[in-house]
């Protein structure tokens, strides 16, 4: 399982995937990654996805079920076929199985939700019930009246010694008994940080005496709380969590620190850039920082831009950074980047060089600039032609073209005026006529409300 997840994050990075969706396992978590090898691999591909540098989201999933496939049918023939059901230990643990096809809603929806960005999620169903609750309402719905028996766990492990040697689809494994053993299977971090947000200003007090003494996981459960408040007041408590020996609690600080900086923008940059810049800091840490300063849509300095760009994981980051900049440098940085740019690589230079050039004064500086190499001229006409399906970095495209002065846009930008709003068009079409010293209109056009003679 690691090195499939590890082989599938290298050919992803290679691919340029804007997102990585990952299904791990409810239960995964710092204190349980050394119980069984299932919960160590889950463990570490969720440290090697969140260390990426690709954005992600993360899905630990409680018991999943669904009419024909997983683990349901060989329970089916069990309850059918065995005289008795056997329980292990007193059924009393309880478990949040959720329905597969809500489990693919979640997957979907993660695809593209932007507040859903390189977050943890658990994930189960409307209920927790315990095992007797489950084999009781699952004999229930079959039509199948046969008593349940519990077995006590040490006679289920002599037995799980033998059954896991077996060939098949063998349920009871001496690993899935340790798993049982340690505790309830149910979602209760997600609600524990809406409750504990919707508290304030006393969540915050509370949180800030009791997080340093919590361990790494309850400390990020108290980041995530710490952010619902969105009080400047929670910095303050997240501050200690910057130093924590554990990168993903540091991360998870840095995270919640640029939701709290909507209320509180100068002090939450002054401590992102410090993490940003701290020795030795390693990079998926430094990343959530720059992730948080681009949230807030913080100025950092070129020099500090310019040494992120050569690192892979920041360098996706640090183009969104370099393009708000506005500093001349930046330019041929990231018409370098598009150059070399691939998969969805291509759509973040893209959007960075968009944002570059969105006021009138930064394109002045573009068309004046050194006209942009055959090559990124050739890149820019093919992702502004119709053949390309994906229309944002189409629209995207056209502007940048415009914004550089790229004469040979005009007439696809005419068959795309649907991607453009008016002013975008009226700005396209007006750089483009002043950009390289064209002397006569460019295109005259007209459709429906919009008009453009230049």
């Amino acid at each position: 399982m690691i090195r499939g997840g590890n082989d599938l994050l290298a050919a992803a990075k290679e691919a340029g995937v804007r997102r990585f969706v990952l299904m791990s396992a409810l239960g995964t978590r710092e204190d349980t990654k050394d119980l069984v090898p299932y919960y160590r691999a889950k463990w570490e591909v969720e440290q090697a996805v969140k260390g990426s540098g690709i954005d992600h989201v993360i899905f630990q999933p409680s018991f999943i079920f669904g009419r024909d496939g997983g683990i349901i049918p060989t329970f089916r023939r069990l309850v059918k076929v065995a005289p008795v059901t056997p329980v292990i230990g007193s059924g009393e643990r309880h478990f949040q199985p959720i329905w597969v096809d809500d489990v693919a809603t979640y997957f979907e929806q993660a695809i593209d939700l932007e507040s859903a960005t390189n977050r943890s999620f658990e994930l189960g169903g409307p209920e927790q019930v315990t095992w007797n609750e489950f084999w009781a309402r699952f004999k229930r719905a079959l039509g199948i009246r046969r008593r349940s028996v519990h077995v006590p766990v040490g006679l289920m492990r002599v037995n799980a010694l033998l059954t896991e040697r077996l060939p098949g689809d063998i349920p009871l494994t001496r690993d899935l008994l340790k798993m049982l053993e340690s505790g309830d299977n149910v979602g209760l971090r997600n609600a524990a940080v809406e409750a504990l947000g919707a508290f304030s200003e006393p969540a915050v007090q509370a949180l800030s005496e009791k997080a340093p003494s919590l361990d790494a996981d309850g400390k990020k459960l108290a980041a995530e709380a710490l952010a619902r408040t969105l009080l400047p007041s929670a910095l303050d408590a997240l501050r200690p969590l910057l130093i924590d020996e554990d990168p993903n609690v540091r991360a998870a600080a840095l995270d919640s620190i640029a939701s709290v900086g909507t209320s509180a923008a100068p002090e939450a940059f002054e401590i992102l850039a410090g993490s940003l810049t701290r020795p030795f800091e390693i990079a998926f840490v430094r990343l959530s920082a720059l992730d948080g300063i681009n949230r807030l849509g913080s100025l950092l300095p070129w020099p500090v831009i310019e040494g992120m760009l050569q690192d892979p994981v920041l360098e996706r980051s640090a183009f969104a950074a370099a393009g708000r900049s506005a500093h001349p440098e930046a330019l041929s940085a990231l018409l370098s980047a598009l150059e070399r740019a691939r998969g969805g690589g291509v759509s973040v230079v893209l959007a960075a060089l968009v944002e570059y050039s969105r006021t009138s004064a930064q394109n002045l500086l573009l068309v004046r600039a050194e006209p942009p190499s055959p090559a990124v001229v050739t890149r820019l006409l093919e992702l502004a032609a119709p053949k390309n399906d994906d229309l944002v970095s189409r629209k995207a495209a056209l502007i940048v073209s415009g914004a550089l002065g790229i004469d040979r846009i005009a007439p696809i930008a005419a068959e795309a005026q649907q991607l453009l709003s008016p002013a975008e068009m009226g700005e396209l079409f007006k750089v483009l006529a002043v950009g390289r010293g064209v002397k006569r209109p460019l295109l005259g056009f007209s459709r429906g409300e919009r008009s453009h003679t230049l």
